[in-house]
């Protein structure tokens, strides 16, 4: 089927392109594309961070979020023949790895907003903020430069979520924020309420559930993929079901984490065979169902217990409670240029139905009117309800899909660990303070279960 100019336009649109369009910081897509590469991320990795699993979590976390975003990103690799330890790229040279994702090797960090992990000096010369991406156990942290936490191992999404908050603070930065890139930030993944959160740090993993399924392979999917690729799994022992019948496109690549330019050009791939090979390089079994979740499924035995939404469809997601998962998590994010540093997440089972979620009743807010910035598009196209189209478009970053999908995974690895048992959560990057509706009672998850592996 032959796309018009309008779909074309949609689909090769950046969706963090379109949101500097609507937030009116630029002329034109094309200005977007300079605007965000003139706005340099430097990534500086102290020797000790180069052969520590976690700091290289964090590392290539942020590494790739910030190049999703389109800033210009550098790294300093004191250690050119460290390999990365574990996950889907394990094996493999850090620095070649970064490469890969787009970033520059340069220790040259003037008029960069710097981001230190690792035994990083705090003499750092920088006329920009510079801050230290750290953890300890369930905890993520942004300090000043040279401040770390004990940066003990506990849950690996902690560094994840970490590197994540790092360009979401720079994002922030650069946008305007005045608070950002100069506050101290403390979010604990095992108590996401807990009054110091950097005392929250929780146990250690020892086991993992044995099956996962993911409903939605976009920028939910995909960030859910990337964390559950860094999970301390052994070989085999872990089965993905990936549900999804959509092609990748060119403005995936802006919110997708593991979809590659190649993956939407030429010849666009299905979603579920991009994120099975990124599963499947870390050592897990994948079952891929590339056609939509009906309205008639119900979890039996034999589905995986734990299943984690990734879709928009407002009618699926009120239906959540009637699909019987032993624990299903949904995330939600932001579409607007208000609302996109928001994320909200929901349990089922737990006290409210899924069909009294308020916002899936009403809808969540869109684009409507169409900003300057593309309406000088309406002379380059005789597709004008394209640009309509385009203008009515989720706007999006790959950085919140990927601290809300933190969360996500976080839940079921708690109830395994029987830790706190979450109803709902919200959160905003803007001023990251997790609210959350705590289950009532503790729900412990009762799901086949595999023992962690030894990192």
């Amino acid at each position: 089927m032959t796309m018009t100019s309008g779909e074309h336009l949609v689909d090769n649109t950046s969706r963090t392109h379109l949101l500097l369009a609507h937030l009116e910081l630029v002329g034109s897509l094309a200005d977007a594309s300079i605007w965000l590469g003139s706005r340099r991320l430097h990534i500086e990795l102290g020797k000790d961070a180069c052969l520590d699993g976690s700091a290289q979590a964090a590392t290539m976390t942020a590494a790739n979020l910030a190049v999703r975003a389109s800033l210009s990103v550098t790294a300093s690799i004191p250690n050119a023949s460290a390999r990365i330890v574990f996950g889907p790229c394990r094996g493999a040279f850090l620095a070649d790895t970064l490469v890969e994702l787009g970033v520059s090797l340069s220790a040259e960090r003037d008029a960069a907003f710097v981001l230190a992990i690792g035994d990083v000096s705090a003499e750092l010369d920088n006329d920009g903020p510079l801050l230290q991406i750290t953890w300890d156990g369930w905890v993520a942290g942004l300090r000043p430069a040279g401040v770390r936490m004990p940066e003990r191992e506990g849950c690996v999404l902690a560094p994840i979520a970490a590197g994540a908050l790092g360009v979401a603070e720079a994002f922030h930065h650069f946008l305007g924020h005045l608070d950002a890139g100069w506050r101290t930030v403390s979010i604990s993944l095992w108590d996401p309420l807990a009054a110091r959160p950097e005392e929250a740090t929780g146990p250690s993993l020892s086991h993992l559930p044995s099956e996962w399924m993911l409903v939605g392979l976009g920028h939910l999917g995909q960030a859910y993929s990337w964390c559950l690729g860094y999970l301390p799994y052994n070989d085999g022992q872990g089965t993905v079901w990936l549900v999804d019948d959509d092609h990748a496109s060119a403005a995936n690549v802006s919110t997708g984490v593991v979809t590659r330019p190649s993956d939407a050009n030429p010849t666009p791939h299905l979603k579920t065979r991009l994120v099975c090979r990124w599963l499947e390089r870390v050592g897990f079994n994948t079952r891929l169902l590339e056609w939509r979740l009906p309205d008639s499924y119900r979890w039996q035995p034999g589905d995986p217990g734990v299943a984690l939404i990734g879709v928009d469809n407002f009618r699926f997601r009120r239906s959540l409670s009637t699909k019987s998962w032993p624990l299903c998590i949904d995330a939600g994010l932001g579409s607007t240029a208000s609302s996109f540093a928001s994320m909200s997440l929901h349990a089922f089972p737990g006290e409210a139905h899924s069909s009294e979620v308020v916002a899936w009743s009403e809808g969540i807010a869109t684009n409507s009117a169409t900003p300057p910035a593309l309406a000088v598009l309406e002379g380059t196209t005789t597709d004008q309800c394209g640009v309509v189209m385009l203008a009515g478009q989720a706007v999006a970053a790959a950085f919140v899909g990927t601290i809300a999908a933190c969360f996500a995974v976080a839940e079921p690895l708690r109830r395994i660990a029987d830790g706190p048992s979450l109803d709902a959560l919200t959160l905003s990057l803007d001023l990251p303070l997790p609210r959350a509706a705590p289950a009532p009672v503790k729900r412990p998850l009762r799901v086949a279960i595999v023992p962690a592996a030894k990192t």
